[in-house]
């Protein structure tokens, strides 16, 4: 087996699960050690244990990964398939916790007001800013990358060394970061990795008066049939 074999159903229910409902996802950290061994079950049991990582719903951290994903899409068309041109981008959001009340009044009792939490907490609270932010970056780079062109228009003209070395300096000035992944980068390589945001459709489910603090536990066929209509209904309504 492939020590990284892609998103597996292990993935996907680690995105989802909630400890306080059900056990911990787990992801093992290495598949080939999951395979066949001649060692005791004791040992192979310590040895899955170490080579586990134990997750929670994302949604508690970053219920809409929004920034995440522009950065993931940049990263892999420029470190993965060093592309020239990064593909458009078309992002389609599914909010599943109404982040407005159609009532004037809150919920007063208990109940009402833990659900109301609940959807305040994991509904999508920052993409409409880093939807802005991406724009704005995607404005400098545009801006910065034709004031290059202009510079090295205009040095070329005046045939000046000096200027030419100054210029090429700059641009491989390091730049200043946490992250150890883009230490190696300069500043020309901020100019890389340009995409335009064509669009960003937003499904938003409505709120439920009825709505109970246990929703998100309740996966009875009934209601998820409820769930489909109103999605493709609320789907429609935003394309339409």
């Amino acid at each position: 087996m492939t020590k990284y074999p892609g998103i597996t159903l292990d993935h996907v229910m680690a995105s989802g699960t909630l400890p306080e409902f059900y056990d911990y996802a787990t992801v093992p950290i290495d598949y080939t050690k999951n395979g066949k061994s001649e060692k005791t079950n004791e040992e192979c049991n310590e040895i899955e244990k170490f080579n586990m990582r134990y997750f929670w719903d994302g949604g508690l951290l970053s219920n809409t990964p929004f920034r995440e994903l522009l950065q993931a899409h940049e990263d892999y068309w420029v470190n993965v398939e060093g592309a020239d041109k990064i593909p458009d981008l078309e992002v389609y959001i599914a909010n599943l916790h109404p982040s407005k009340i159609d009532s004037c009044i809150p919920p007063m009792n208990r109940d009402g007001v833990k659900d109301r939490q609940n959807d305040i907490t994991f509904c999508d609270r920052n993409s409409h800013y880093d939807e802005s932010i991406a724009h704005l970056i995607s404005n400098y780079k545009k801006f910065v990358t034709q004031m290059k062109d202009l510079a090295m228009r205009a040095i070329s003209k005046s045939n000046d060394t000096q200027l030419q070395k100054e210029f090429e300096n700059i641009l491989m000035t390091p730049i200043t970061t946490k992250d150890s992944r883009y230490d190696s980068r300069r500043y020309k390589d901020l100019l890389k990795g340009q995409f335009k945001l064509t669009g960003v459709f937003r499904v938003e489910r409505k709120n439920d008066a009825d709505d109970v603090f246990g929703k998100t536990a309740d996966f009875t066929l009934e209601t998820i049939k409820q769930l489909i209509e109103k999605g493709e209904h609320d789907a429609m309504n935003v394309f339409i």
